[in-house]
C-alpha cells in the first residue's frame, strides 16, 4: 500500500508527532531545563532565566512565556477537541503534574523555591514539563 507525500508532512498525523511538534520540542526542553533550573542557555545576549515580570512573589521568565506557548499550542493542535477523554489516568497525572510545574514556578514562590532548591527536585519537575509536552504532542 503507497502512502502519499503530503501526509508525510501532514500538520497533523494520528498516532504519533506532528511537523509542528517536532520543531517547536527543543524550544520546549531549553524553557524547562532553564525553568527549573538545571541548566542555563542564551543566545544573542540573551538569557532565558531573564524576568519579563515580577511582584507579589510572581517572575515571569523567557523560559515560562516559551514553556506556556509551546504546551498550549501542543494541546491546542493536538487535544482541544478531545479534552481529557483520550488520556488514561497516567497521562491525565502527567498533564496535571506539568501544567501546576510550569504555573507553580512562575507564581507560587514556595514551589519555585522548592524546585530551584534542589537539583534532584529539579530534575523530577523537568520530567513532570517533558512528560505533558510528550502526552499533549502525541496523538
Amino acid at each position: 500500500m503507497a502512502t502519499s507525500n503530503s501526509d508525510l508532512f501532514s500538520l497533523h498525523t494520528k498516532g504519533g508527532f506532528d511537523l509542528q511538534d517536532l520543531i517547536v520540542a527543543p524550544a520546549f526542553s531549553l524553557a524547562a531545563v532553564v525553568l527549573t533550573g538545571i541548566g542555563t542557555f542564551s543566545m544573542f545576549g540573551f538569557s532565558l532565566s531573564e524576568t519579563l515580570l515580577s511582584g507579589s512573589g510572581m517572575s515571569v521568565s523567557i523560559a515560562f512565556v516559551i514553556a506556556l506557548v509551546a504546551l498550549a499550542a501542543s494541546w491546542t493542535t493536538n487535544r482541544a477537541g478531545d479534552g481529557w477523554d483520550d488520556l488514561d489516568e497516567i497521562e491525565s497525572i502527567a498533564v496535571a503534574a506539568g501544567v501546576i510545574v510550569l504555573f507553580g514556578m512562575a507564581f507560587i514562590p514556595a514551589i519555585q523555591d522548592l524546585v530551584l532548591g534542589s537539583q534532584a527536585i529539579g530534575t523530577v519537575a523537568f520530567l513532570g514539563l517533558s512528560a505533558a509536552y510528550t502526552v499533549t504532542a502525541w496523538y
